[in-house]
């Protein structure tokens, strides 16, 4: 029933995947899914495995984006919402409910912990380079939050950059630099899909604007979901389109 379904209505059964991330130093492929939680497939391949489906006892409900700390292997990844599944997700952003979480989960310890949270909306985060501290993405608030991993400041965050438009998820490039996944709203919501700019802004690892990539040649006024640089170009995803495209500034 679930293998290569693209049928909405099954999500909640199969399962959506909206964040993947390697440890290059296992192979171990670690996943969020939408529905089913934190999961892993070992560098061996095969069936995924759960490891996670609640924070401190409160049920995963909407997960989306991951990063893995290359430095020691710790899994990064934030909570949407307590409250709404993905499927309702129109109803979470008019609801002005801010249930959403950061969380980090411990391979070699196997415990989950809640980092942050009263977040708005918390879709997509990434870890820096020297694993000093982690950015999470907030959807309806328009804006980018750290969270302060070590130093003076650990277990503390700050606002780390207000958007104009609405963040998906962050993506870290070979530098130190971030990509975040941007939709510009064109005016009031427009059902079924609301009418936006895409845009990759990149920033630097203080907060400032490096670069920004217009997006609307290979999506028009559809939303993205995710910017990945490699090599000079960027890869684009979005989930309301059926591909994926490369941009390319030469």
């Amino acid at each position: 029933m679930c293998d290569g379904s693209i049928d909405p209505s099954l999500e909640a059964t199969c399962g959506r995947t909206l964040g993947l991330g390697f440890n290059y130093q296992t192979g171990d492929l670690y996943m969020v899914d939408a529905y089913l939680g934190l999961m892993v497939v070992c560098s061996r391949g095969g069936i995924a495995i759960q490891l996670a489906a609640a924070g401190q006892g409160i049920p995963f409900r909407f997960l989306a984006g991951l990063d893995v700390d290359q430095g020691n292997g710790m899994v990064y990844f934030p909570g949407a919402s307590t409250r709404f599944q993905l499927r309702d997700i129109q109803k979470l952003i008019a609801s002005n409910y801010c249930t959403g979480r950061l969380l980090r989960y411990d391979p070699r310890s196997r415990e989950l912990r809640v980092l942050l949270g009263g977040l708005s909306v918390a879709v997509g985060v990434a870890i820096s380079r020297d694993g000093t501290f982690v950015i999470v993405a907030e959807l309806t608030a328009n804006r980018i939050r750290r969270f302060w991993l070590g130093g003076p400041r650990a277990n503390t965050s700050k606002v780390f950059m207000e958007l104009l438009g609405k963040p998906g998820n962050i993506k870290r490039n070979e530098r130190v630099d971030f990509w975040v996944a941007i939709n510009n709203a064109l005016g009031p919501p427009a059902p079924p899909e609301p009418l936006v700019i895409p845009l990759g802004l990149r920033l630097s690892h203080d907060g400032k604007v490096l670069e920004v990539a217009s997006l609307v040649g290979a999506y028009e006024i559809s939303e993205i979901s995710e910017v990945q640089e490699l090599n000079g170009e960027l890869y684009v995803a979005s989930l309301v389109a059926a591909y994926a495209s490369i941009y390319s500034a030469n």
